[in-house]
């Protein structure tokens, strides 16, 4: 499973284009960020309709070194993004 980045980074309102939705237990997902960028992740569903995703370490097409986090991903309804990052909940 793909999913795509509205940015070049997560934070909190970024966008992600996938099918989250299906996932049921942790699954491996690529993250590709919208400056090609590309970092493996592990996604989980949690509570209702939302997911975490752990990402692992990257470098962003500009060199930015940037640490594991994990996500909590929400629905963004109403456009064609799907899900939006409602915090990071590591340090």
């Amino acid at each position: 499973m793909v999913l795509f980045v509205s940015h070049t980074h997560l934070f909190r309102g970024a966008r992600l284009r996938g099918e989250p939705a299906d996932v049921v237990a942790p699954t491996p997902v690529q993250v590709v960020f919208s400056d090609g960028a590309e970092v493996d992740a592990l996604l989980e569903p949690w509570e209702g309709d939302r997911f975490l995703l752990s990402v692992a370490p990257y470098t962003t097409s500009a060199g930015t070194a940037l640490d594991a986090k994990t996500w909590l991903l929400k629905p963004d309804a109403g456009d064609e993004w799907g899900y939006a990052v409602a915090d990071r909940l590591d340090t």
